[in-house]
């Protein structure tokens, strides 16, 4: 297999792109070729021009490394078509160093236009390590997961990836999907008092039902609320949900955010979640 024909698959795999390179997005397969061979020598990797496991995380690392020294006081970052975006809440992105980045392992796929929407859901995991390994253990996908203490773990790029998580393959073409740890029955509360203190208990009507079930965080809420104001900065969703309980028509077509139960009948996450708060929040979150 050729060099070329590597990178055309490795691109595909690890959704990276000319651009990792200081090249223009119509750069020749040849001409990113070149410039991995380049990446290669500087970093003390055989020169082969190929962008396989190795140089993937050199790469990876090289960019986190130009992050931090960039944004020395930024409390995390967030990764946006291949660039890492310093952000005022804590925040791992998708990186190799990650240990929640699901990028290259399948079960997602390259995006071809920007999102115009949001699909929230709860992980029904009791954290975000869970979430993961049951995520990658089902080759699925979404792009993050808020974990109990409000820390955010992307899991693929905002920008270059589709995400398999809604069910519904036009919605996913579409949207950014967000993950929130959370187990919902109340018979878990006593394992999360023990470790991040009792979740408040809730009640909520989908789909014609009520439910009552585990609420959310204030640090979920907090980062829910910052995540959205930079999703609206970045890709211009609109801050709006819908006024309903249960599945609208056409959601693939709806600009703004969506929880789980507008998109699909069998589900109800995210039940109760504080759409208002979360959307509504303008000024940083003491």
């Amino acid at each position: 297999m050729t060099a070329e024909d590597y990178n055309a698959k490795s691109m595909k795999r690890y959704g990276w792109g000319p651009s990792r390179f200081g090249l223009e997005p119509d750069a020749s397969i040849e001409d990113i070729t070149e410039a991995v061979a380049d990446f290669q020598r500087e970093s003390g990797l055989t020169p082969d021009g190929k962008v396989g496991p190795m140089t993937w995380r050199r790469m990876e690392a090289e960019r986190e490394f130009g992050a931090s020294e960039s944004y020395p006081s930024s409390l995390g970052f967030i990764q946006v078509s291949g660039s890492p975006i310093p952000v005022d809440f804590k925040a791992q992105m998708c990186s190799s160093n990650s240990p929640y980045s699901l990028v290259g392992q399948g079960g997602h796929s390259r995006r071809k236009n920007p999102p115009t929407q949001v699909v929230w859901h709860w992980d029904a995991c009791l954290n975000a390590e869970t979430c993961y390994k049951i995520l990658q253990r089902r080759k699925i996908s979404s792009h993050g997961v808020i974990d109990n203490d409000g820390t955010f773990y992307q899991m693929l790029d905002f920008a270059d990836h589709t995400g398999w998580h809604s069910g519904d393959s036009k919605v996913n073409r579409r949207s950014i999907g967000i993950d929130i740890s959370n187990a919902v029955y109340l018979k878990y509360n006593k394992y999360y008092e023990k470790r991040w203190g009792p979740r408040p208990v809730i009640k909520a009507e989908v789909h014609g039902h009520e439910y009552e079930l585990l609420g959310y965080y204030d640090a979920q809420i907090r980062t829910a609320a910052k995540l959205s104001a930079f999703i609206a900065k970045h890709f211009s969703i609109d801050l709006v949900t819908p006024d309903s309980n249960t599945v609208i028509g056409k959601p693939h077509l709806y600009r703004g955010h969506l929880a789980h139960y507008h998109v699909k009948r069998t589900k109800w996450d995210v039940a109760g979640f504080p759409f208002d708060d979360v959307l509504g929040y303008t000024e940083p979150l003491e």
